[in-house]
């Protein structure tokens, strides 16, 4: 398959290496070498999520360092929401509350 024809956010594997594919010619490296420009005409192995070893930054932080990054971003946007009048205020912290529900269970946090 040809790099173009991935959606951004794919996982693919090109020359050896593992990337995920952020725009229309470029690829994050998982091995955290940062971005890299990907030519259209690469012929890539995409990969289904789960079909190889995770991002290496994943592997970075522990359990409580995301969990303490979830909760400084919460915080801060529960600070603004403060600033709001009644309903939007509500319907704001009831967003995030559930959105930060979800980022724990898609982490199994």
């Amino acid at each position: 398959m040809k790099f173009p024809q991935l959606p951004i956010g794919a996982r693919f594997r090109w020359q050896g290496d593992l990337y995920r594919k952020t725009g229309p010619m470029t690829a994050y490296a998982e091995t955290g070498a940062g971005q890299k420009l990907i030519p259209r005409s690469a012929v890539v192995e995409p990969l289904q999520d789960g079909a190889a070893e995770p991002p290496a930054a994943a592997a970075r932080f522990t359990a409580d360092e995301v969990q303490a990054a979830l909760r400084a971003l919460t915080d801060r946007l529960r600070a603004y929401a403060q600033t709001l009048d009644g309903s939007e205020r509500s319907t704001l912290e009831a967003h995030l509350e559930d959105a930060a529900r979800g980022f724990r269970a898609a982490l199994k946090l």
